[in-house]
């Protein structure tokens, strides 16, 4: 009985070189794949940003040249419909806040990894 618990003991101790090998590669995937999504995080924040941008600089000076039809100078039409602008500018900044709460906590390190060999081996 005593041989037979030290065998048992020996194999989930001992780890093959093929599921090595296996988990090696899924953890070249897993990091290239994570590399990805931040990748495109980034890319989905730099594009967000520049419509907040373009889209508060014109509807600012929308609000700023408005005034002057008080004093019967039309510089604008008068129904203009700002309702896109606006559009733009709520849905660029959801976007743009989102993306960044992701690209931060994608950056933040795991408090553990399941896969590293050292926590498998205690048990």
């Amino acid at each position: 009985m005593d041989s037979a618990s030290s065998t048992v003991a020996a194999s989930f101790t001992s780890t093959s070189h093929a599921s090595l090998e296996a988990e090696s590669k899924f953890l070249t995937r897993t990091r290239l794949l994570r590399l990805i999504r931040l990748g495109l995080a980034i890319l989905i924040f730099c594009v967000a940003v520049p419509t907040i941008a373009c889209e508060a600089v014109a509807l600012h000076h929308y609000r700023q040249t408005s005034r002057y039809s008080q004093v019967w100078l039309y510089l604008w039409p008068l129904n203009l419909d700002l309702r896109p602008a606006k559009a733009l500018l709520a849905c660029g900044s959801v976007i743009a806040f989102q993306t960044l709460i992701y690209i931060i906590a994608a950056l933040l390190p795991s408090v553990s990894s399941p896969s590293h060999p050292y926590f498998s081996s205690q048990q």
